[in-house]
């Protein structure tokens, strides 16, 4: 009986011989037994179906013992899954740290009302998932009141259709009771997206809404979207009478009376979002705000920064056709503007839905801002040309305000490279530069090889006489081309790194952020001229460049020599996203360096 060469244990042995070279000689020739002698070919007939019945039950004989073999191999690795854990170093934070954790993890937690079914609830909800791991996990999700409060509730019925469905939503408002009482005192962020009214047609709540309702009390921030907007929607006229713990106040909409009484309200608000200009109504509301984003009346400016003092940060949305009242024609642009705010610190623009032919929307002229540190300039979706900033207005406006700023952050806009570093001549401050071709084409990005030459020190400049950006520190880079000259962004790195001897240095410089002496920053509207004092270029910090469209295994093989600058102490970091070739598809990324 034969055996298995690894186990030695028997192995099935068939009752006949298995070699078929007799049987088809015996064929091909007259010796094989004749049709009226049988019985030799009907015995052996009956040994093949034995043998086939035999393996068929040793084969479903292993098959189930393989079965077995596999169910107690994952039985196995689960056991060994859960004794590692016991290990996990997770195990040994302090509660005050995992807590820490859970509070910077968990977000919104999601509660809908009406249209598709949810496959998980507690999918949306990342409290209930945080408490529902273990027994630890639960005590410190129950004695951290905050994750529990910040709740956003999704309402798409229509009131008609609700009738006799008070106990289809017995089980979302039990949830949101859960969250309410486990919240305890603290203060809630809620946020109401209302795709229809949430009133019945006896005028009456719905129960769902009007348990947050009744919790206004409890509203630290507030935030209404949806189709259905507004605040005198979810009030149904009805104002409570204080909302003393409102600090941050977000209407989606257009101008509404409710929204302005519901400020009259709350004293402590100190962010407000709108998407209109602060009427005259509310103007004495706005002085304790840190935080604004509105459609200004340029007209109003002044008085506006006046009625805020405390100001910080404002974010502009760029008027358009549709407010045409707030918008004016060149020549009439103020020729002087004084100072109007020493406390704003961030100002972030965003392009009006449509730009009229030969119509000027722009704010810059009317802005003189000195302490402003950071600029974001943001796409708007539904703007077909992203060209909408002059860059002769935004340096006129930097210039004019004489403000040290450290961060320039822009998303989505097309002007040419050349512009891109006329504004950089008049930034030598600048330490963060951030930039994203999103829904700029090919052709209109001003990130070409021309700029990436010009940010080299000491190198090939095209756009410029001088070295730009002298104290920039980190830079990142979101560009959707699927070829680039990626030797001169390997040249800009290293030139941005490396130390180099001059003339007034003549010793090698040896420290962990070198510079280099170029050409003084002339003053703003002067020539580009050489002059005797130098100026110091600082070393580049930190570097991402991201190229959404292009494999990572190219990028990979590009940008490897570039290995040697982490060791020297830059973070460099170069993202793609691009299918490699036999990839699966699908995102993926690259790291050259971290």
């Amino acid at each position: 009986m034969p055996v298995c060469s690894n186990c030695a244990s028997q192995l099935l042995s068939p009752l006949i011989d298995l070699d078929l070279s007799a049987i088809r000689s015996k064929l091909r020739s007259d010796s094989g037994p004749s049709i009226s002698q049988p019985a030799e070919i009907s015995t052996t007939f009956r040994n093949v179906q034995q043998d086939l019945i035999s393996c068929e039950d040793e084969i479903q004989r292993l098959e189930i013992r393989r079965a077995y073999l596999v169910e107690q191999r994952s039985l196995l690795q689960d056991r060994r899954d859960h004794l590692q854990a016991f290990l996990s170093p997770v195990r040994r934070l302090p509660n005050e740290i995992l807590q820490r954790i859970f509070d910077d993890c968990c977000d919104m937690n999601y509660f809908r009302v009406g249209g598709r079914r949810q496959k998980s609830i507690v999918q949306s909800k990342p409290a209930l998932t945080l408490s529902s791991v273990s027994a630890q996990w639960r005590r410190n999700s129950l004695a951290l009141s905050s994750i529990w409060s910040r709740i956003t509730l999704s309402w798409m019925y229509e009131g008609e259709d609700y009738g006799g469905r008070e106990t289809v939503h017995e089980k979302v408002l039990f949830i949101l009771d859960t969250f309410l009482n486990r919240s305890r005192q603290h203060p809630l962020t809620v946020t109401l997206e209302l795709k229809t009214t949430p009133v019945l047609q006896n005028g009456r709540f719905f129960t769902v809404v009007n348990r947050l309702v009744e919790q206004a009390c409890r509203w630290r921030s507030f935030s209404s979207g949806g189709s259905y907007h507004g605040p005198a929607r979810v009030f149904h006229r009805q104002i409570p009478s204080s909302l003393p713990l409102l600090e941050d106040v977000q209407f989606n909409g257009s101008y509404d009376s409710i929204n302005v009484n519901i400020l009259g309200t709350a004293p402590k608000v100190k962010s407000l979002a709108i998407d209109w200009h602060i009427p005259r109504s509310i103007e004495s509301c706005v002085e304790n705000l840190s935080h604004l984003e509105l459609r200004p009346d340029y007209n109003n400016l002044e008085t506006l920064f006046l009625n805020s003092p405390k100001l910080r940060s404002l974010k502009v949305y760029m008027n358009d056709e549709h407010y045409p009242h707030l918008a004016f024609p060149e020549d009439i642009y103020p020729k002087y503007v004084s100072p109007l705010s020493t406390t704003l610190e961030k100002l972030t623009l965003t392009p009006p839905s449509f730009i009229p032919e030969k119509a000027n929307y722009t704010i810059f002229p009317f802005l003189n801002l000195p302490s402003l540190k950071t600029i974001c300039l943001e796409t708007n979706p539904y703007v077909g040309d992203p060209s909408w900033i002059d860059a002769n207005h935004f340096v006129a406006f930097i210039t004019r305000s004489s403000a040290k700023l450290t961060t320039l952050d822009i998303e989505g806009l097309a002007f040419s490279d050349s512009d891109l570093v006329l504004i950089f001549t008049h930034m030598p401050t600048l330490l963060n530069f951030t930039f994203n071709d999103n829904r700029v084409s090919l052709e209109s990005s001003p990130i070409t090889r021309k700029f990436i030459q010009t940010l080299q020190v000491h190198g090939q400049q095209p756009l410029t006489s001088m070295d730009i950006l002298p104290r920039l520190r980190y830079l990142k880079l979101i560009l959707r081309a699927e070829t680039f000259d990626d030797a001169v962004v390997i040249g800009m790195v290293r030139s941005r790194w490396k130390p180099l001897q001059s003339p007034q240095s003549p010793q090698s410089v040896r420290s962990s952020c070198p510079w280099r002496r170029r050409h003084a920053f002339p003053e703003a509207g002067a020539k580009e001229t050489e002059v005797k004092e130098p100026t110091m270029v600082t070393c580049l910090r930190e570097c991402i460049i991201q190229f959404p469209n292009r494999m990572r295994s190219e990028l990979e093989q590009v940008y490897a020599s570039l290995d040697d600058i982490e060791k020297d102490g830059m973070r460099f970091v170069v993202l793609g996203d691009g299918k490699d070739d036999g990839g699966s598809g699908g995102s993926s990324g690259l790291a050259s360096r971290v």
